[in-house]
């Protein structure tokens, strides 16, 4: 079986390498309300997004975020986490 959807969704990967190329608020805010219209269970869209820039935050949630020693560096080197 073919379809554009199916094609779409085997295609999708996670990239977790990033440049220090900031990211403008223009791109965040296209993002941003492009999430809002992605479908949701009973169209309930229960979830809430945080926008974190600050360095200094984004490596503590990355130490918080680690599990057994497992390494959360991305966390920490993403330009903007959500």
């Amino acid at each position: 079986m073919s379809n554009q959807v199916i094609e779409l969704l085997q295609s999708h990967r996670s990239i977790r390498t990033y440049t220090d190329e900031p990211i403008s608020d223009d791109i965040l805010k296209t993002l941003f309300e492009s999430a809002q219209w992605a479908p949701s269970s009973h169209n309930l869209q229960a979830y809430s997004i945080v926008v974190v820039k600050n360095d200094e935050t984004k490596r503590q949630l990355a130490r918080l975020c680690a599990e057994e020693g497992d390494s959360q560096k991305y966390v920490a080197r993403c330009p903007v986490l959500w």
